[in-house]
C-alpha cells in the first residue's frame, strides 16, 4: 500500500534525505520523491520583425520562452544568443551580402566569422550552389529587429540572431568532408601513410 506525504516548499534536499532514511529503517521496499516544478516567467520576448508572425517553427520550439529565460538570467545583451557563440552551417554555401549577415552582431565583430568554399577551395562563399545554405543560416543566426545588433533585417527572425555565422560550402569526396570539419574546429588536416609489416 503506497504511503503519500507531501513536504513544505523548498525541501528538494529534506526529501531526498527523508526517502533514503525510511529505506535505511526499512520501513518501506522503496521510496522516491515525486518532485514537479513550475516555471513562471514575466513573459515572452517576441520580435518586432514584420514576417515573425508567418515563420511557423517558433512557436513550435518555444523560441519566444527560451528568449525570455535567456533575458531573465543572463540579460538583454544575451537575450538572442551571445557574439562570442560561432554557428557553422554546411550547406550550398551563405551569401555575405544577405541582409540577415551583412552587418555586426552586439560586440561590435562582423555577423559574418568566417566563410570557406570546399568546392573551389578559397575562402570566401562568393560562388553559392544554391540559396539553401543562405536560409539554413538565417533560420539559425538571422538578425531581428529587437536584438540590439546592427544588422538589417529582411524581415524574418533567427533563433540566435547575437550569434556570429561560419558560412562551408560543402563539396568534394568523403576525404574532403573529414578535412572540412577538420577545419571548421581549427586543427589541420594531417594524413599520414601506413605502413603494415609483411609476413
Amino acid at each position: 500500500m503506497p504511503i503519500i506525504s507531501r513536504v513544505t516548499k523548498g525541501s528538494l534536499y529534506k526529501t531526498l534525505d527523508a526517502c533514503n532514511q525510511l529505506i535505511d529503517m526499512k520501513v518501506v521496499k522503496y521510496a522516491e520523491p515525486n518532485i514537479f516544478h513550475t516555471y513562471k516567467t514575466s513573459g515572452v520576448i517576441v520580435p518586432n520583425n514584420y514576417l515573425y508572425p508567418e515563420q511557423w517553427d517558433h512557436p513550435i520550439i518555444n523560441t519566444p520562452d527560451a528568449w525570455q529565460v535567456l533575458n531573465d538570467n543572463l540579460g538583454a545583451a544575451r537575450r538572442f544568443g551571445s557574439p562570442d557563440v560561432i554557428v557553422a552551417v554546411v550547406d550550398s554555401g551563405v551569401d555575405p551580402n544577405h541582409p540577415q549577415f551583412n552587418g555586426n552582431v552586439s560586440n561590435g565583430q562582423p555577423k559574418v566569422f568566417t566563410a570557406f568554399n570546399f568546392v573551389n577551395m578559397v575562402a570566401n562563399n562568393n560562388s553559392l550552389a544554391g540559396s539553401h545554405g543562405t536560409c539554413c543560416a538565417s533560420a539559425a543566426a538571422g538578425f531581428n529587429v529587437n536584438s540590439g545588433t546592427a544588422g538589417v533585417p529582411d524581415g524574418t527572425v533567427g533563433i540566435a540572431g547575437n550569434c556570429r555565422v561560419m558560412g562551408i560550402r560543402r563539396g568534394g569526396i568523403e576525404l574532403d568532408y573529414a578535412d572540412m570539419y577538420i577545419w571548421i574546429v581549427d586543427l589541420i588536416p594531417i594524413v599520414q601513410e601506413l605502413v603494415f609489416p609483411h609476413n
